[in-house]
């Protein structure tokens, strides 16, 4: 049987977004270490910065510890390139807290943006912003929106108008937020 190798987050070293240089994750200007977060980090989202972050997953997934939205201020993480090959994949928990949204850049005419997730521990207090997101005439709406445990073990899907979102989790999905 295999088990994650989870980091002690009272450990890892903790990485704050700042946003200085631009929008872009993988500018190291960007994080308050002046490096790009790695798979030991505890990547910290929480407002007061000067553009907001996108994670962009074109070229492939991106690991890191941990990642919290939000904990004291609003914060937006927005997710660009993601597919069931293309992830952000945390090795301990993905929080985002009250102040905090997860989102995707908006598709146009073909799905090129979704969210996928893989996770240890996911909690939930803030948001899931999938309005508009879609392609194909619109995307998804609050109403079109529909978040179902999968038949697959381990996997929470939500669903709207063509788009697929797919937390896939070891332990535990708590959520508490918003979806629209």
């Amino acid at each position: 049987m295999n088990y994650p190798l989870l980091i002690d987050p009272t450990v890892a070293p903790a990485v704050t977004w700042d946003g200085s240089a631009s929008g872009d994750w993988a500018t190291a200007a960007n994080w308050d270490t002046g490096s790009v977060p790695v798979a030991t980090d505890n990547v910290y989202i929480d407002g007061n910065y000067t553009n907001p972050p996108i994670l962009d997953l074109s070229s492939g997934s991106v690991t890191v510890n941990s990642v919290n939205i939000g904990e004291n201020n609003t914060s937006t993480l927005s997710i660009a390139g993601g597919d069931n090959t293309h992830k952000l994949i945390t090795q301990g928990w993905l929080n985002v807290h009250t102040n905090g949204t997860l989102t995707h850049e908006t598709n146009e005419d073909t799905l090129q943006n979704a969210l996928y997730i893989d996770t240890v521990d996911a909690t939930i207090d803030g948001a899931v912003n999938l309005d508009g997101k879609g392609f194909a005439g619109g995307g998804s709406t609050a109403s079109e929106v529909v978040a179902e445990i999968d038949s697959a073990p381990d996997s929470w899907v939500i669903e709207g108008n063509t788009t697929p979102y797919k937390f896939t989790y070891s332990y535990n999905i708590q959520y508490n937020g918003n979806i629209y």
